[in-house]
């Protein structure tokens, strides 16, 4: 039988405040030790203001050394790096900002996260590198002719094979001859399965008009056609979008004429959304989800070092204060990825479409080689509950029904959602 009780919150926020309360009497290498935050962290660190600013790896408990894999310096690489992992966490794909380069269009490059090696695999691409979750390519914008909305592309990770995934050059992004301004793409996220990408643009809320709009789309890797996920509202900003791990939900920066900056978390339709509180932090940016995917991991602002940027985990329920991450004398942190391992899913049985049973029993498997850990389920939107590889579900009432399961890796990470819908009608027919 399947539980319905709530999975405790043992990743991210174990004993978090205890954590913190003894962080104010000891002076701990690492917050995130403290915390015991799972998986890694890719990011650019400063050691000295806003010089000597590799990015990095380290393990996201702060445990362990913290490996370089592109060791060039300078202001100019502390923003817009936008490291994406690799599938299987080998790799950050990521633009290779360099002193003195124009910041619009820079090299996409491919790191070792092991620190043995990094390769410029295109010359120059705009916007954020994202890594496929399937197959072997990155995503990124391209501006073949300098004039923008441009392509979404894919390239190997090697370099050299590419190919267009969308064509940007259709309403609203292309303007009428001898507008001012156009749409300018800034980032884009892979959704999973690798389908559809999340991108966010800057533009004109009229054609022809300003760029006083920022907006998120949803655009197909192929044939298809986009959708808008936010309003035509001058004015509003919608910046910095990052989704979560099973793609339900985005968290992105918030603001407008009459409202400051603001951490919020929505789901893709946008029926639902809260504003995440983030204490007196004064929010940079989004990075990443947990992979738990109650919290957010973002670059902040202290009031107490105004002119320091550091990462820290923000619980989207509140039911946490804030917490730095690592607290190891860098003087900057920015442009962060979270990578946790993680397994897929498959339902290899189970009821579908209509069914006179009023009883249902699932079987569930790893995708991919094996691992310790356990399955998650949840029937018709309960929270999920640790089941086993086999789910026996009695006694379902007439109408229809819907089982979830996800594997979570111990000590790492949660794999994606899958899903079964069908329909229960056992009440025989009156005669």
């Amino acid at each position: 039988m399947l539980a319905r009780s709530r999975r405790p919150r043992i990743r991210v926020f174990a004993a978090w405040s205890l954590a913190c309360a003894a962080l104010a009497a000891l002076a701990l290498p690492s917050v995130a030790q403290a915390l015991n935050l799972p998986g890694r962290i890719a990011y650019v660190r400063c050691t000295t203001s806003l010089v000597d600013c590799p990015l990095v790896v380290r393990q996201a408990d702060g445990s362990g050394g913290i490996t370089t894999i592109d060791g060039d310096v300078g202001a100019e690489t502390l923003i817009g790096r936008w490291p994406s992992f690799a599938p299987d966490g080998s790799a950050v794909a990521y633009l290779d900002r360099k002193p003195a380069v124009e910041m619009d269009f820079v090299p996409i490059a491919v790191a070792k996260t092991d620190g043995s090696g990094s390769t410029v695999i295109r010359n120059r691409g705009y916007g954020s590198p994202t890594w496929r979750p399937v197959g072997a390519s990155v995503a990124f914008v391209d501006d073949p002719d300098d004039e923008l909305p441009g392509q979404v592309r894919t390239i190997s990770p090697t370099g050299g094979s590419e190919s267009q995934l969308f064509d940007l050059d259709r309403e609203p992004f292309v303007q009428p001859p001898g507008a001012p301004v156009g749409w300018l793409a800034d980032s884009l996220q892979w959704l999973p399965g690798g389908s559809q990408l999340l991108l966010s643009a800057n533009g004109p809320s009229t054609p022809g008009g300003p760029q006083d709009r920022s907006a998120f789309f949803l655009i197909p890797a192929g044939s298809g056609e986009f959708a808008t996920l936010t309003p035509n509202t001058p004015g509003a900003s919608f910046t910095a979008p990052r989704l979560s791990r099973d793609g339900a939900r985005l968290a992105y920066v918030y603001a407008d004429t009459s409202t400051a900056q603001q951490l919020r978390v929505r789901d893709l339709a946008g029926t639902s959304e809260v504003t995440v509180p983030i204490g007196a932090l004064t929010i940079v940016e989004p990075h990443d989800f947990s992979p738990d995917g109650e919290s957010v991991l973002i670059s902040a602002r202290d009031p107490a070092s105004p002119s320091e940027v550091h990462l820290y985990v923000v619980a989207i329920d509140g039911g946490a204060p804030p917490a730095r991450v690592f607290a190891d004398g860098a003087s900057h942190e920015a442009s962060a990825a979270w990578f946790s391992e993680s397994r897929p899913t498959a339902i290899t049985s189970g009821p579908s479409g209509l069914t006179n049973q009023s009883a249902a029993q699932f079987s569930l498997t790893q995708v991919g080689a094996p691992v310790a850990g356990n399955f998650e389920c949840r029937l018709d939107g309960a929270p999920f509950a640790p089941c086993s590889s086999t789910v026996s579900l009695p006694g379902l009432a007439d109408g229809q029904h819907t089982f979830e399961a996800r594997f979570v890796i111990a000590g790492g990470g949660i794999g994606p959602t899958v899903s079964r819908t069908w329909t229960v009608d056992a009440t025989p027919p009156s005669v």
